[in-house]
């Protein structure tokens, strides 16, 4: 296996992530699942297979009956933009039961909104240890968050950590972690400079928001390039995507911060949070239990 990658999905954000792909000439070796029944579009396949000829590193094939066995990584994604919970979660459910008895032992990387469903009931479906499961989670929204600081303060967007915790429909921007330099983005606030102050933290949470819709696919693009340089070319990083942080008694799958690198996910101590942001975490963790559980015992 070399950087290969099974594409499971046909979503805009699916079609864009390749298109950037082969505009990016990234060093992966992916092949499109196009199963016969005809719910993945294959007219769209075929265009971008023949947009590969601009290509040199980043190689794309397609194939109905892919040997699973011989991937690094699954990328599986909804089926179509309009594909529903239950569409999703029966193709999600298809493709690992596929994989699973086909010998597959590698990562799975999931691109769904609201992802905490999904990637728990992948590690159920599949039986792989969960730090080989891995969704998107709230990396789109701490890349935005990134690039809004960076905009606002004109620094460079490597020079910033900050990280948005949470679920899709219930993120947060955790302040007290966020850092300029190694420096903690609150040590400037609270020498009340002219620069960094509390009412810029806000307004910046409030654009954050509103760009959350029509950001975001450029958002989920880079996530997803950034996760598969991680996953496949061994380019660590440290962010937050969804990942189970329990299965019993308490299930649970949720965004914080991790390492994530050929090996999967590493998880390690969260650093010290407020009580306020420690409260909201807790209340969303609650939440995404109630979920689970509640799926589960249908």
């Amino acid at each position: 296996m070399v950087n290969k990658v099974l594409i499971c999905g046909g979503d805009a954000v699916t079609t864009a992530f390749v298109r950037s792909c082969i505009q990016s000439d990234l060093r992966y070796n992916c092949t499109w699942f196009l199963p016969e029944d005809g719910s993945i579009n294959a007219a769209t396949v075929d265009a971008l297979l023949s947009d590969t000829l601009f290509a040199n590193r980043f190689v794309l094939d397609k194939s109905a009956a892919p040997t699973y066995a011989d991937y690094e990584v699954l990328l599986i994604a909804p089926p179509a933009d309009d594909a529903d919970d239950a569409t999703n979660i029966a193709w999600l459910q298809q493709i690992l039961n596929a994989a699973m008895a086909a010998g597959f032992k590698g990562k799975v990387c999931l691109a769904f909104n609201n992802d905490y469903l999904p990637v728990y009931l992948a590690q159920h479906f599949s039986g792989l240890r969960p730090e080989n499961i891995i969704g998107i989670g709230t990396l789109p929204e701490s890349l935005i968050v990134k690039q809004l600081l960076s905009k606002r303060f004109r620094i460079e967007p490597r020079s910033i950590t900050v990280n948005v915790y949470g679920i899709t429909s219930n993120p947060f921007i955790c302040w007290s972690q966020a850092q300029i330099s190694g420096v903690p983005l609150q040590s400037f606030v609270d020498d009340d400079n002219a620069v960094f102050n509390a009412d810029q933290l806000t307004a910046i949470s409030q654009q954050s928001q509103s760009l959350a819709q029509s950001a975001h696919v450029i958002a989920e693009i880079r996530g997803l390039q950034l996760m598969l340089n991680a996953l496949v070319l061994g380019r660590a990083i440290i962010a937050p995507v969804t990942h189970i942080e329990e299965i019993t008694p308490t299930p649970s799958a949720i965004s914080t911060p991790v390492l994530l690198g050929n090996n999967g996910i590493t998880a390690f101590t969260i650093p010290a949070m407020t009580t306020a942001e420690e409260q909201q975490l807790a209340q969303i963790k609650a939440v995404v239990t109630q979920a689970i559980v509640a799926y589960t015992q249908r």
